[in-house]
């Protein structure tokens, strides 16, 4: 999972600036974590290829830079702080509410020997797939914020603030 995710950062992270977009780049990135969910959901027929959509739903879920820096111009420079906060906790949140909900599907199934049924991983799988699409659907919502537009900003509001501190 991390190696994915290593190499996820470094392919997804300067996307925004090469397509002068963070909501794209992160749309993009949401529906191949969708598309790996959706597979893995359908039930791969090998080992090998459930381990491919592992690693690219991982790889996938590396657009959280390019995620935080969307959120962040969204808000105005006094609530930045709180921003930042709330962006933070939602992935914690999924992450400890996520696996307890789906941690009540498996026993909805028949025991086959050791372990689980390989159908309650597939609906498991499902159910989360059904989280991403609905937090995809929210975030299409989202207006876009260019990178571009924003470092232009960023120098204009830096020249004021210097112009303004001349005597």
């Amino acid at each position: 999972h991390a190696h994915g995710l290593h190499e996820g950062v470094l392919v997804v992270g300067p996307l925004d600036r090469l397509f002068n977009t963070r909501k794209w780049v992160s749309v993009g990135s949401g529906a191949l974590a969708l598309t790996a969910m959706v597979a893995l959901a359908l039930g791969p027929r090998s080992l090998e290829t459930a381990v491919g959509f592992l690693f690219l739903l991982s790889g996938s879920s590396a657009y959280g830079g390019v995620l935080f820096a969307q959120i962040r111009s969204l808000f105005p420079a006094n609530l930045a702080g709180r921003s930042a906060t709330i962006t933070n906790m939602a992935p914690l949140f999924g992450a400890s509410v996520l696996p307890t909900l789906t941690g009540f599907i498996p026993p909805l199934f028949p025991h086959q020997g050791v372990g689980y049924s390989p159908l309650a991983y597939q609906c498991i799988f499902a159910s989360l797939a059904l989280c991403i699409a609905a937090g995809l659907a929210i975030y299409l919502t989202v207006e876009d914020a260019k990178p571009r537009q924003a470092a232009a900003d960023d120098s204009s509001v830096r020249r004021a603030a210097t112009n303004s501190d001349s005597p």
